[in-house]
């Protein structure tokens, strides 16, 4: 198996990909995973995809709110252009995988929201979420610094998985991680289990709880 780490393996042209297409499944003949943008999806590219072995495709949705994609993250693509991709993946038998991320400068657990929603509608097959890290050279870096989110001062640059490093009077670390531990399963039950949810953010007897709820309906979807 190969995983072609290019983030975009899809923007290349389309005549690009059919000639290697030809010569991947002719020299090498193995499945492979890849990552794109979802700008880059098309019906015909998923064919030839398809063609030539793709068995999983991760796709970043990032967060779900558009405007807020278009301004802070420069990701200039619609929610519905995002849903479509993992539709057209599906589609050619492909596996769809997500990127997502959360706790990022000026976001609200309204937009988190809104992130977990764009996860429950393209329903992906696995994902990976992380908490957003002001990295050395990222411009969000510098906005969370000009904006008091992050002491540049005291960074030791060892950023934890599990918190956020930011200090935001909007959302405080303590709920990013709340809804860290809990997003997987906001992106899976049934919203009227919400409630239940809201409480496991901070209570871990009611995360127990809850991944049980989700066990027992998995089972019971088998």
């Amino acid at each position: 198996m190969f995983y072609f780490l290019d983030e975009s393996f899809l923007s290349m042209p389309f005549e690009t990909l059919r000639m290697f297409s030809q010569e991947y499944k002719s020299e090498v003949n193995l499945p492979f995973h890849v990552m794109t943008h979802p700008a880059s999806v098309s019906r015909e590219k998923t064919k030839l995809l398809e063609s030539m072995g793709c068995y999983l495709a991760t796709i970043g949705i990032e967060c779900g709110n558009q405007e807020f994609r278009k301004q802070v993250l420069n990701r200039n693509v619609p929610n519905n252009k995002i849903i479509e991709a993992f539709e057209t993946m599906r589609a050619d038998g492909i596996l769809a995988s997500a990127f997502g991320m959360i706790g990022l400068p000026y976001e609200t657990r309204s937009m988190i929201f809104e992130t977990i929603e764009m996860f429950r509608r393209c329903k992906p097959e696995t994902y990976a979420v992380g908490i957003f890290k002001p990295f050395l050279g990222s411009k969000l870096r510098q906005t969370c610094i000009d904006e008091g989110f992050f002491d540049s001062a005291n960074d030791n640059y060892n950023y934890p998985d599990t918190t956020s490093v930011l200090r935001m009077p909007q959302l405080s670390a303590e709920e990013i991680e709340g809804l860290y531990k809990t997003f997987f399963l906001y992106t899976k039950l049934a919203k009227k289990h919400f409630p239940l949810l809201n409480g496991a953010e901070r209570d871990e007897s009611k995360l127990e709880h809850a991944l049980e709820i989700y066990r027992q309906e998995k089972f019971q979807g088998l």
